[in-house]
C-alpha cells in the first residue's frame, strides 16, 4: 500500500497498521528501536487489554542516536 491512495470508505484500519506494539511500561529507547528494525513510523502503544495512544517518528531513524 506504500505510495498508494487510500479510499477512506472501504479501506480497513488493520491493513495500513503493522501489529506492531509499545507496552505502556516501555521506554522511548525502545519505541525507536522497534521503529528502526521494522522501518515503520507509527506504534500503538498498550496496557495489553487497551490501546493508550500513538507514537509517531518525523525523524528519519537514524537521527535519533542521542535518546
Amino acid at each position: 500500500m506504500k505510495g498508494e491512495r487510500l479510499r477512506s470508505n472501504i479501506t480497513k484500519v488493520h491493513s495500513i497498521f503493522s501489529g506492531h506494539i509499545l507496552s505502556a511500561n516501555g521506554s522511548v529507547r525502545q519505541g525507536l528501536e522497534l521503529m528502526r528494525v521494522n522501518a515503520i513510523k507509527h506504534i500503538r502503544v498498550t496496557d495489553n487489554i487497551h490501546i493508550l495512544g500513538l507514537v509517531t517518528q518525523e525523524c528519519h531513524p537514524a537521527d535519533n542516536t542521542d535518546l
